[in-house]
């Protein structure tokens, strides 16, 4: 098992599929950097394809706002398992750390991330347009980023959102 759950300077790369849209009814992915001890969403988008693309440019947006982590959790996923990934963690000094194949409890931050999103979802099924569900994404990484996390709640400095603690 990673040994960097839930510590702080190690981020999760997480995935959830959000909505489904067009004539086709095709998905469109809500793809993530969480950071491992404020919980805050670092970096984030709605996509159309959960490629190796789109989570490079996340990886970069983040490290480009808040620095290399120590490590990045995932899962094993194609994206998160490609080499381009994982050789671009190596060579920038982070540590590639995947969750147990058929284990998605390891991955405590992802497993409530999804719960938490699912309970967007109702907002997100209404949207008839990438833009649309793009926006309604944007409001609810902010919402999700200012709400008061469970893991914060006994903190003695009273800082409670992911905000807050990431400061």
């Amino acid at each position: 098992m990673p040994r960097l759950f839930h510590r702080r300077g190690a981020a999760d790369a997480a995935r959830a599929a959000s909505a489904s849209i067009g004539e086709d009814r095709h998905w469109v992915y809500s793809l993530l950097i969480i950071e491992g001890y404020s919980r805050k969403i670092l970096a984030a988008m709605a996509c159309e394809h959960q490629d190796i693309v789109a989570v490079l440019q996340l990886v970069s947006a983040a490290i480009t706002e808040y620095g290399r982590p120590g490590g990045m959790v995932s899962d094993n996923g194609s994206v998160f398992t490609a080499d381009t990934y994982e050789d671009l963690l190596r060579e920038l000094g982070i540590e590639v750390c995947h969750i147990e194949k058929g284990k998605p409890w390891q991955n405590l931050i992802e497993a409530q991330f999804k719960v938490e999103l699912r309970l967007a979802d109702a907002h997100f099924e209404h949207a008839t347009t990438l833009e649309e569900i793009q926006e309604r994404h944007a409001a609810f990484v902010e919402l999700f980023n200012t709400t008061p996390h469970l893991a914060h709640r006994e903190r003695e400095d009273g800082l409670r959102t992911p905000v807050e603690v990431l400061r």
